[in-house]
């Protein structure tokens, strides 16, 4: 009997610390992603100086070249002064935790030049020239490894910017470029679980027209980033009449009896695309899923091409580049840095207000992965047949307080994020959507 109270006892304990070693092991690991940015800032000077494509006559090519790097030299040289300045004030040593300490190398790529910051720590940025402007962008960090480097990018790049009266390009710049392979080909995951990862994060956005309306950006610009569900304008600036547009054959035949007016074209588009999505979905729910047709990669090709490039002949600019999310670095073969470029932000007008998109965007990555983990989708929902559509400030604001909860989120930090809160309702009305003077509004910070 004794034998017997003593062999229970012992499984008992057993039990005991078998549970507790279950409840003490270490959580699955998360994918970190790697982010890198394109900061953009000109001026009345440097704006239409055209470099690249279309670029006009050999005059107004060198005349655009010569005013870009003049501001490129201006901008650096700035930072120089500044090296000199802690200099002096440290008696000619110079402190090597100070923001502005780096090696400037300068390489001229014609017609374009760049200037290469490097710094102690291997963090560097590039300021190089583009359309008219000047363009910033950096070595691909960490979410922790922004926050880190915050301070120096406030101090280094935005206040260097200002000092010289240049400020932010809101269309076409605060672009965010996310490292697909170490997002979507993840050793933390299985490859079907990476690819439901990207189906549900590319879900996700597509499923918020709201992050182009007053979200990201004060409103869509149908040229350069439409959300997917509404990629082409429905109606022409100060007029109730939908846009009619040139179509093809087979756009035709997806139609039927419709006419072609931008409306109708956009809810094509839509089912195009979810019927894609259905087509990856009955793959993996069928135990048909292979990498070689339904992975990552090849999911982002077929968006790209079945999505991108069959209905972007319908937009103003024809490649797949120009959407909510570009996929053709990962599509197309000649990239070396293979990412997928979020593109509806405006630009960022602080380093708080960068670290903001991006932890924004790291955030629905990770409810991404989340899912994936647990065999769980992004469900399309009602909108499998009708397009999601938000009209009027109210509704706009209210998915992202859906979208903040749901992301997990702080929502105080992120509770003046969307652009419709920041800007006077004058101002976000009628702004400017080449440059912007709301710099002091935006003062983000993350610890």
């Amino acid at each position: 009997m004794k034998c017997k109270n003593h062999s229970k006892s012992g499984l008992m304990i057993a039990l005991f610390f078998c549970v507790l070693s279950l409840s003490l092991q270490a959580p699955e690991p998360q994918t970190e992603s790697l982010w890198g940015f394109e900061v953009t800032f000109s001026n009345r000077s440097l704006r239409g100086q055209v470099i690249h494509g279309d670029r006009g006559d050999d005059a107004t090519f060198l005349e655009a070249m010569r005013r870009l790097t003049e501001a490129s030299d201006r901008f650096v040289n700035a930072i120089r002064n500044q090296q000199e300045q802690h200099a002096r004030v440290n008696l000619q040593q110079f402190p090597t935790n100070n923001d502005y300490n780096c090696s400037i190398q300068t390489a001229a790529v014609f017609p374009d030049k760049a200037h290469k910051l490097t710094f102690p720590d291997g963090f560097w940025m590039l300021i190089a020239i583009d359309d008219g402007c000047l363009e910033v962008t950096a070595k691909p960090v960490t979410v922790e490894e922004l926050k880190r480097q915050e301070p120096r990018i406030q101090k280094v790049i935005f206040d260097t910017a200002y000092s010289l009266g240049l400020d932010v390009v809101y269309v076409g710049g605060g672009h965010l470029h996310n490292d697909f392979n170490r997002s979507f080909r993840s050793p933390c995951l299985t490859p079907q679980q990476n690819a439901v990862k990207f189906r549900n994060s590319f879900v996700y956005y597509s499923l918020h027209p709201s992050f182009a309306q007053g979200i990201l950006s004060r409103r869509i610009d149908y040229t350069n980033n439409p959300p997917l569900a509404m990629m082409l304008r429905e109606r022409n600036p100060g007029s109730d009449r939908d846009i009619i547009l040139p179509t093809t054959r087979d756009i035709d035949t997806a139609l039927g009896s419709r006419p072609p007016t931008a409306a109708n074209l956009n809810d094509v588009i839509w089912g195009a695309f979810t019927n894609l999505i259905s087509e990856f979905d009955r793959a993996v729910a069928e135990n048909r899923w292979t990498e070689a047709e339904w992975g990552a990669e090849a999911l982002a090709t077929k968006i790209n091409e079945r999505i991108y490039r069959r209905f972007g002949r319908l937009k103003p600019l024809v490649e797949g580049k120009f959407n909510a999310i570009n996929l053709m670095r990962v599509a197309l073969q000649g990239y070396d840095f293979r990412t997928q470029e979020y593109r509806i932000l405006d630009g960022q007008t602080t380093a708080g207000h960068l670290v903001a998109d991006v932890l924004f965007h790291d955030a629905i990555l990770n409810h991404a992965e989340a899912l994936a983990r647990n065999g769980q989708k992004v469900e399309l929902g009602g909108y499998a047949h009708t397009r999601p559509k938000f009209s009027g400030t109210s509704e706009v604001l209210a998915d992202f307080d859906r979208v903040v909860s749901e992301l997990k989120l702080p929502a105080r930090d992120f509770a003046d994020y969307p652009w419709l809160r920041r800007m006077p309702e004058r101002e976000g009305a009628r702004a400017p959507l080449f440059l912007g003077t709301c710099r002091s509004k935006v003062s983000f910070v993350f610890r």
